[in-house]
């Protein structure tokens, strides 16, 4: 399976408003999820969750975050803090270095 295609094909679907189809692919990406080997489950999470195109005020994106399913939703809200973390780890040490 080609994750990154997937994760292309959703984002496109984001950029065209189309909330019906991009609920499809979240509905297959479940659908698949139990039978999958470590490796693909990794790259569902990571490639594919991570990669999605949700950034912004965008209505289109808001509601599409409203279908997620649990794991896809503790795993976007996951993904978020940590990159939040990084940030401020980043100014924090910014911040040490001007000041040095």
């Amino acid at each position: 399976m080609q994750v990154a295609c997937l994760t292309r094909y959703a984002n496109s679907c984001l950029a065209k408003d189309n909330l019906a189809e991009f609920e499809r692919i979240l509905c297959f990406v479940d659908y698949i999820l139990p039978d999958v080997d470590d490796m693909l489950d990794n790259a569902l999470h990571v490639s594919f969750v991570e990669m999605l195109d949700l950034d912004g005020d965008n209505p289109t994106r808001k509601a599409a975050i409203q279908l997620f399913s649990p794991w896809q939703l503790d795993f976007y809200v996951e993904i978020g803090e940590f990159y939040a973390e990084i940030g401020r780890q980043k100014q924090a040490t910014a911040a040490q270095q001007q000041a040095s």
